[in-house]
């Protein structure tokens, strides 16, 4: 799975100031939708787009943080997918790197990460 993040950034000037929140998260469906704003608080002038990532496995980290940057991390992958699942045997395939990608954030305020283990987002 390529992920382009510029795409995913377009229009986000300093994406480290953006504040994102988790706005919706639909257990059949395996979704998670974050919302970015350009500010705090929602004003005429402010930014807004939606990220929805599918195929979501484990989220770990607070539901609002600020900075919208992140960073593709699978060094955890296999770790996480075995404590979810730990009488499972999980094919190898399914924790590929090509599969599942685990996005992380750093919240600009607190210095929590945020962990978002995903198939895709878009």
């Amino acid at each position: 799975m390529n992920i382009d993040k510029t795409q995913l950034l377009a229009g986000a000037n300093e994406p480290e100031s953006y504040y994102c929140t988790v706005w919706a998260h639909t257990v059949h469906h395996s979704e998670l939708a974050v919302r970015i704003m350009s500010g705090i608080d929602e004003t005429p002038d402010t930014k807004k787009f939606y990220w929805v990532f599918s195929g979501v496995l484990y989220h770990e980290g607070p539901l609002k943080w600020q900075n919208a940057d992140f960073s593709l991390d699978d060094s955890e992958c296999d770790h996480i997918v075995k404590i979810i699942y730990p009488t499972r045997n999980i094919p190898e395939e399914l924790i590929r790197k090509d599969f599942y990608r685990i996005f992380k954030f750093i919240d600009k305020i607190s210095g929590l990460e945020v962990k978002i283990l995903a198939s895709t987002v878009f």
